[in-house]
């Protein structure tokens, strides 16, 4: 358990001080109000679609498909089942900003940077193979799902949302896997270094986003801490049963549970930037559950190791 703390306390730090870096460069004027547009615009166009094809090309193989199949579906099912009261919302209300975020942060939580460390620490390596087969659904959608989720009231689905550079890089990296295509070094290391521009790109965004507005409006908007219990709390309990009560069980109970318990994606920030959404309220709903998360997913870990006996 202690363990499972400095974990999340590695991570939280770490994801904090990629804010406050975000947040000093648009205080002090080192960079413009234009920096937000053109880093989603990178993270989106370049950096996303480099780490799904890395991920992707290394996981998905035939093997991993016969032995592991059943996290692969849990996945797909789990992002199925919160999409319907997310696209439920979209179409819902007066406040079209805050139900976007309120349903952006239903379907996805921070999977990759807090939910690979996190599951390795509680559960070590040989959880990682359920966490990376857990979460290609993840990958393969949040652009797809987020893009629709984030945009501005009146978008519909349509072919410029489907087909971004995220979901080709998706196709790409299934076809690298399935018909294991080498893939040369040098590109290999490109996807590499592309693919760990994410995290600290994104939460660098969302320092800036928050820096647009008065300081207090990081942790003053009471609704955004709705959000994060129902994201760190609510969510992963009612999964955990479900799970439990369909006999799912060591691995294939707990990567699940560990990944929804994460805080709220911080694609959505970099996605509401890019769309036009309401950035401020997703880079706090970002913001407030990744500290809280500090508290609430040792306690999710708790819970787990009491169902599993």
């Amino acid at each position: 358990m202690t363990d499972l703390i400095f974990a999340a306390a590695g991570c939280v730090a770490v994801l904090l001080l990629h804010v406050a870096a975000g947040f000093i460069l648009r205080c002090t004027k080192r960079v413009g109000d234009g920096f937000g547009k053109e880093i989603s615009s990178l993270l989106l166009n370049l950096c996303m679609p480099a780490l799904v094809i890395r991920i992707l090309a290394q996981e998905f193989t035939i093997e991993a498909l016969k032995t592991g199949y059943p996290a692969i579906l849990i996945g797909f099912v789990v992002i199925a089942i919160t999409s319907i009261p997310a696209f439920l919302l979209k179409r819902a209300g007066k406040d079209k900003g805050f139900l976007n975020v309120l349903a952006f942060s239903l379907v996805f939580s921070n999977f990759g940077f807090m939910g690979q460390p996190m599951v390795e620490a509680v559960y070590g390596s040989d959880a990682l193979l359920t966490w990376a087969l857990f979460t290609i659904s993840y990958y393969a959608l949040v652009n797809i799902i987020g893009m629709y989720i984030l945009a501005p009231q009146g978008q519909k689905m349509n072919a410029k949302l489907i087909f971004n550079p995220n979901t080709v890089g998706v196709i790409i990296g299934i076809i690298l896997a399935l018909f294991r295509i080498p893939i040369p070094t040098v590109v290999m290391d490109l996807l590499n270094m592309c693919g760990n521009c994410v995290v600290p790109l994104s939460m660098i965004l969302i320092g800036f986003v928050l820096a647009g507005h008065p300081l207090r409006a990081m942790v003053s908007n009471l609704r955004i801490y709705g959000v994060a219990a129902l994201r760190l709390l609510v969510l992963p309990l009612c999964v955990m049963g479900v799970l439990y009560l369909c006999g799912f069980r060591g691995f294939l109970l707990a990567v699940p549970v560990i990944i929804i318990a994460m805080p709220v994606a911080v694609n959505g920030v970099m996605l509401a930037e890019d769309m036009g959404g309401d950035s401020l309220q997703m880079a706090q709903a970002v913001f407030v559950s990744s500290v809280l998360s500090l508290l609430s997913v040792p306690l999710i870990a708790v819970i787990l190791a009491m169902v599993q006996g």
